[in-house]
């Protein structure tokens, strides 16, 4: 038997088992509230003393089996959402969304709500029937065989009912979520939807930020994201060999006019310090050349991997390593090249990337013009073999290799429990397939794809994702909150 067909096998049998705990909680609750009323009128009417006096008893028994159910209800709960949900969709579920709350003013209900008020009102109907029974037994049992009888069944009634009141109190299950995910949860605080500040002085900690600090989401999704971005964290820490990629720009870095302007993002170098130290791998795999990206982003941790031209470049010991069938294609590359310099209008970048050429027509000043650009650039394609790829205000000519971020992701994630990518763009889109792919092959892989969302964003990308946070700002946000954890796990 495969393993997607155990966890099928094993979702299914714990669905029948909330399901059957659900019906036998309900008969227990309606036999309970009835049974006990008509058993006290017809013992008290019969006198039969001695059966009045175990009725408190029969009560708690009552209330200890409709723990159990309720307590089975929310186990089965847990490891769907857990060890099923997670694994096979790489994000929440029907029980993950049951464990969703709303944002504070937000009108909607807590999806739990109505079961909370059911469980609690039985338990305090089961309180008052237990206190009447305890009542008519021992007046009885006064009546009956004195009143040392009488006292000594209050000995026992009183602490068995603060005993079985504790436990109620204590481990009534309400939730799927344990007592430290509960904490987590509040770690992570609530969500606002304004953006976040340019500076990050306020929080205490210069670049990095509290487990405290709000994690700033649309409002539309931020029901849904909260959810993920607290899986996202919690199992990057739980994590024996995580991973993390990065693509570079719009995600490290703000989209620049010209590719030479842009720089990561103040404190983006701080966070990957201690991301390299606490982690098993991080990568940062860019279009751009490397020598490009060396400009732009010149410190850089030790130990950081780093990836250039969608993985035909990587830099080993201070030198950049080709891949060798790249290198057949230079010549037909800085040909197409030429052309390309003579054939686009005034105010189209030519960037010369060794390896590919982008044609970035965002300084125009009709985005329209952008159309020409793409027509300009598809006829290069066809002429020469290169692959066309749209990007965020540019085309990108390629070597029509099997090699992209998805390829590259696939293969650095070996050896590791836990990946994640980020990416703006549709470049990034085979780096999730990818990600999709070891999630479903390996049972025991977590992975999750970020999207880093902007105006100019795919929807696919976005409708791909796992988990979307709002700009480049919104991934450092989220970093400085895995960051703050895994810092915390050491202390």
């Amino acid at each position: 038997m495969d393993k997607a067909r155990y966890l099928e096998l094993e979702y299914q049998t714990l669905r029948k088992e909330i399901e059957d705990s659900l019906n036998r909680s309900f008969q227990i609750m309606v036999g309970g509230t009835t049974l006990i009323p008509a058993l006290i009128g017809v013992l008290a009417y019969y006198a039969a003393t001695a059966i009045l006096m175990a009725l408190p008893l029969m009560v708690v028994v009552i209330a200890l089996l409709y723990l159990n159910q309720w307590n089975s209800i929310m186990r089965c709960g847990r490891y769907i959402r857990t060890r099923i949900e997670l694994p096979i969709m790489g994000s929440g579920g029907w029980e993950a969304w049951l464990e969703t709350h709303p944002g504070s003013g937000s009108g909607a209900y807590d999806n739990r709500l109505v079961d909370s008020y059911l469980v609690y009102a039985f338990y305090l109907l089961i309180a008052a029937y237990y206190f009447a029974t305890c009542y008519v037994a021992i007046a009885y049992a006064k009546h009956a065989y004195g009143g040392v009888v009488g006292w000594a069944g209050l000995g026992v009634y009183i602490p068995v009912g603060v005993l079985i009141g504790v436990i109620v109190l204590r481990r009534v299950p309400t939730s799927t979520t344990t007592k430290h995910e509960r904490g987590a949860l509040l770690d992570a605080a609530d969500l606002v939807v304004d953006p976040p500040k340019e500076s990050h002085e306020d929080a205490g900690t210069g670049p990095f930020f509290s487990a405290r600090t709000p994690f700033t989401l649309d409002i539309e999704t931020s029901a849904r994201d909260s959810v993920e971005a607290e899986c996202f964290l919690a199992s990057a820490v739980a994590a024996s060999r995580p991973g993390i990629v990065f693509d570079f720009d719009g995600t490290l870095a703000e989209i620049a006019a010209h590719p030479d302007m842009a720089r990561p993002l103040d404190g983006v170098t701080e966070i990957l310090d201690v991301l390299v130290a606490r982690m098993e791998l991080v990568v940062v795999i860019s279009s751009r050349p490397i020598e490009s990206l060396l400009r732009v982003f010149p410190r850089r941790p030790e130990g950081l991997v780093v990836i250039g031209q969608n993985g035909l470049e990587r830099l080993v010991d201070d030198h950049v390593e080709v891949r060798l069938s790249a290198l057949t294609w230079r010549s037909v590359v800085a040909a197409t090249l030429r052309r390309a310099r003579a054939a686009v209008p005034g105010g189209v970048t030519v960037e010369d990337k060794g390896l590919a050429i982008g044609l970035h027509y965002r300084a125009l000043p009709d985005l329209q013009l952008g159309r020409m650009v793409g027509v300009i650039a598809k006829e290069l394609a066809d002429a020469t073999g290169l692959r066309l790829r749209p990007g965020r205000q540019c085309f990108s000519l390629e070597i029509p290799l099997d090699v992209d971020k998805g390829t590259v992701t696939s293969d650095v994630s070996h050896g590791l429990d836990w990946v994640a990518f980020a990416g703006d763009d549709h470049v990034d889109l085979p780096a999730f397939a990818a990600l999709d792919r070891l999630r479903r092959e390996q049972a025991n892989m977590r992975t999750f794809s970020i999207a880093v969302r902007s105006d100019e964003s795919p929807a696919e990308l976005e409708g791909r994702a796992d988990l979307v946070v709002p700009g480049p700002r919104g991934l450092l946000e989220l970093l400085g909150l895995l960051v703050a954890r895994l810092e915390d796990r050491r202390r």
